[in-house]
């Protein structure tokens, strides 16, 4: 216990926990897109349909790095930033014109969740080492 309340304030922990969380948006943007595309190269070779897959694949192991480094320079705040500025600007300024600011409800969001990062890194890291065992 005392180990994840030291390891909270790292910024290496909480930039590889936000890269994680970001992953989730990010690995189903990934699956909606491949399953678009093989739907279009349904009857289409396998090699077509293969080659979409490889690239739905390396992005899938590409983002979460881009994430991390993206994060990691951006030292402390940047998931908080990240998060708030990840929405594209028109759809933002579409909300805002429509419900009001979204700037607060999004910052209330990742600040929670920054909480509770350094714990779910560690239900990460033990359901990897769970899954490496034989």
């Amino acid at each position: 216990m005392r180990t994840i309340v030291l390891l909270s304030h790292h910024p290496f922990v909480h930039a590889l926990g936000w890269s994680l969380l970001h992953f989730l948006w990010q690995g189903a943007a990934i699956t909606i897109l491949l399953a678009t595309v093989l739907g279009l190269l349904r009857g289409r070779s396998p090699q077509a349909r293969y080659a979409a897959s490889f690239c739905a694949l390396l992005l899938m192991a590409i983002l979460p790095l881009a994430t991390f480094v993206r994060l990691a320079a951006g030292g402390p705040g940047a998931e908080i930033r990240m998060a708030s500025s990840s929405m594209d600007r028109s759809a933002a300024q579409n909300l805002d014109s429509a419900f009001g600011s979204t700037q607060p409800w999004l910052d209330e969001l990742a600040g929670g969740l920054d909480r509770f990062v350094p714990w779910i890194l560690c239900v990460w890291c033990a359901g990897v080492i769970l899954l490496l065992s034989p």
